[in-house]
This record gives C-alpha cells, sequence and structure tokens, in this order.
C-alpha cells in the first residue's frame, strides 16, 4: 500500500475531450487566448453553448468544434481536409527556391555532367519531383498519427506545429 508521501504515475494520456483540453493546455499554456479558439468559443457560445470560462473547456469545445462541424482533416479523419492539409504545405512551382535548383546542378556535377544549365521544362519536371515527395512524406505523417491511434490533443498539436513551422 502506497503511503501518503508517494506519488502515483498518471496515466499517460485519457482520450476524453476534456482531458484533450487539459493536456494541451499545459503543452501549451496560452493556447486558449488565440484568435481562433476565442472565435470559436464565441460562435459556440453565441449558439447558445453553455461553456465554462476555464482553458481546458475552452480547448475541449475547440479541439470537438475542430473534429466535428470545422471536420479537421486530422481530428475528424476527413479525407478531404486530410487531402487539403497535405496540399496545403506543399511547396508551390514558383514558390521552389534557387537554392534547391543549385543543389541539383551540384548533383548533376558530381556526377560527371559537368556544369548544367537548367531550361524551363526540366525545373518544373524537378520542382514536380519535389512536390510528389513532399506529398508521399506527408502522407506518410498523417497515416503514423491516424493509425496508432494518438489523443485528440496531440494530432491537434502536431498538426499545428506542422502549419507553424
Amino acid at each position: 500500500m502506497p503511503s501518503a508521501t508517494t506519488k502515483t504515475a498518471d496515466p499517460p494520456y485519457d482520450n476524453t475531450p476534456s482531458q484533450d483540453g487539459a493536456t494541451l493546455h499545459k503543452r501549451s499554456p496560452d493556447l486558449h487566448k488565440s484568435a481562433d479558439v476565442q472565435a470559436v468559443v464565441s460562435y459556440l457560445k453565441g449558439a447558445g453553448a453553455r461553456l465554462p470560462n476555464t482553458p481546458q473547456a475552452q480547448l475541449s469545445a475547440y479541439l470537438s468544434f475542430l473534429a466535428g462541424q470545422a471536420q479537421d482533416g486530422l481530428l475528424a479523419k476527413d479525407p478531404d481536409g486530410l487531402a487539403w492539409m497535405v496540399e496545403s504545405h506543399v511547396v508551390r512551382e514558383q514558390d521552389v527556391p534557387e537554392s534547391y535548383f543549385d543543389l541539383q546542378r551540384r548533383v548533376l556535377r558530381e556526377q560527371g555532367y559537368g556544369d548544367v544549365k537548367l531550361g524551363a521544362e526540366t525545373r518544373r519536371q524537378l520542382a514536380g519531383a519535389l512536390q510528389d515527395d513532399q506529398r508521399a512524406a506527408l502522407r506518410q505523417w498523417q497515416q503514423c498519427l491516424l493509425e496508432e491511434g494518438y489523443p485528440g490533443w496531440f494530432t491537434y498539436y502536431s498538426g499545428h506545429k506542422l502549419r507553424c513551422s
């Protein structure tokens, strides 16, 4: 029998919406003050929802809103939302940095092709290959998050960190 001074370990996580809000608040103490969360809380209260005025309750309501009404890709496991999330992170062709093409020229030079000039069509093909690689990596990341059964707070946190990077 544990003594009064013995600490017991918390369970790794409880996958309930209220626990998600509490855990997310621990990880991001000011998230409940963000414009996104406050807009959702205001919307829900305007629609008649009674929410306690605590960060945990606000974050729980926000996560539930994203998963339900907003059909957020990762939280709702919505195929259209997941596809949008991937596409929103793939670099646009016109935004591929020149340093990427410099690297490709260096690789070609090191492979014995000499100094190669990249024409418009070659640049388009290289940008397309880069985009395909990004899509594949992002889809793999999504599948890992979805298949492993991570709690909502972790899924949100991971997706948000990707968006902010």
